[in-house]
């Protein structure tokens, strides 16, 4: 068993409920989604954050644990003081993990009616010799200035990470699955997700290769635990899948001497051409469009904030719309490298207007986020400008 504690900054919490009843309740957060964080502290207080609970884990994935506590009282001067213990029992009902009188609140508060999560974080991760089955979680918050308790209960189930070959999704499971993934993760399915869109050609465009591309390299690298399958995998496979295995197995930095000495020729060629082509910086300067579907696809892997904030940021190129009259009357057979540039940067800013309205349709996620930063980034007056343009769409 390995558990670590992390201590993580939430400045702001989540509007649950207006109605204040002092009595102490509270909820039992456990996911293995590694941006929960961002959903709670980045978002509007007036929304909800949705992260999304971990029933099920395998070994060496991480399972996060804390808790979110409300209707807590106050003292006389204004101040909180709310914690939380937990212990966690093997299916045998041993005691697994314990942690006692951690912190969710402990301060003046500003406004009693917000719900507040602990900074305080279980990170768990289960190992070979832990016992599969049924974990049951306990955990007690307790108010200390008004003598309460609320006792809560939960489970999580130890699996076996089921074999690539025993997953079978159709087409409208995988296009939810590379879609929606943030909302409910199941990164087990990752393998036969990606197998089965090269498998279908559905990547044979760059445009389309790339985005996905970064949304399973994130997922990879975010859960290490797969990366032996994605190994053991490889020989089994036809030389076109393996070229796009090559990709994803260079990328999240697996490919080490023993692997390579397995590989025939073509494929040592392929890996030495991948050894000269860093991965794209995708919060670097954007200097192709893919670019910006690379960040949706990190996005869709991790529901992560900092993708669509990059992507909030690259508003700026709204100071190309000044060359729309003129490049409409452009000569695109005897285009300079200057109006060419102007055109490709112009045609960047109407993509991302586009995919940054679009999502915010789609994804409320993403709406939430582009609030959240309207209200609390230090962003350039162009920025601002264009993103409450695409909010009031």
């Amino acid at each position: 068993m390995k558990t670590f504690m992390h201590k993580i900054v939430i400045v702001v919490s989540f509007v649950a409920m207006s109605l204040h009843c002092w009595a102490i309740d509270g909820f039992i957060v456990q996911t293995t989604d590694y941006s929960f964080s961002e959903k709670w502290s980045c978002t509007p207080n007036s929304s909800i954050a949705i992260i999304p609970e971990a029933d099920t884990v395998f070994r060496d994935q991480k399972l996060y644990i804390t808790a979110i506590a409300g209707g807590y009282q106050l003292a006389a001067n204004k101040m909180a003081d709310v914690a939380y213990s937990i212990k966690i029992f093997r299916p045998d009902k041993t005691i697994y993990a314990q942690y006692d009188n951690m912190p969710i609140l402990k301060g003046k508060v500003q406004n009693v009616n917000l719900f507040q999560m602990s900074e305080y974080i279980i990170s768990l991760v289960f190992e070979d010799d832990d016992i599969l089955g049924t974990y049951q979680i306990e955990v007690v918050i307790t108010d200390n200035v008004a003598k309460t308790e609320k006792n809560l209960e939960s489970k999580v189930v130890l699996c076996d990470l089921p074999s690539y070959n025993n997953i079978s999704l159709d087409e409208q499971a995988i296009g939810k699955w590379t879609t929606q993934y943030y909302l409910d993760p199941h990164p087990e399915q990752a393998l036969p997700v990606y197998i089965n869109l090269a498998q279908q050609g559905m990547i044979d465009d760059e445009s389309a290769f790339w985005p996905i591309l970064s949304m399973m390299r994130e997922i990879y690298l975010q859960n290490q635990f797969l990366q032996p399958q994605l190994l053991d995998c490889f020989a089994s496979q036809d030389a076109e899948i393996q070229y796009f295995l090559l990709f994803l197995i260079h990328y999240i930095g697996i490919d080490d001497d023993n692997f390579r000495s397995t590989l025939d020729s073509d494929n040592q060629a392929i890996i030495t051409y991948l050894d000269s082509i860093p991965f794209p910086n995708i919060y670097g300067d954007i200097y192709s469009l893919v670019l910006f579907d690379m960040l949706w696809g990190n996005f869709m892997a991790s529901g992560s904030y900092k993708p669509v904030l990059k992507l909030i940021h690259s508003l700026d190129y709204a100071k190309y719309k000044k060359y729309e009259g003129s490049l409409k009357k452009v000569d695109i057979d005897n285009i300079s490298e200057g109006e060419m540039n102007k055109l490709i940067n112009y045609m960047s800013y109407n993509a991302l207007v586009w995919s940054l309205s679009s999502n915010c349709e789609q994804h409320p996620l993403v709406r939430q986020y582009c609030e959240w930063a309207l209200q609390y980034e230090k962003l350039s007056g162009l920025q601002r400008k264009e993103l409450k343009k695409i909010l009031k769409k």
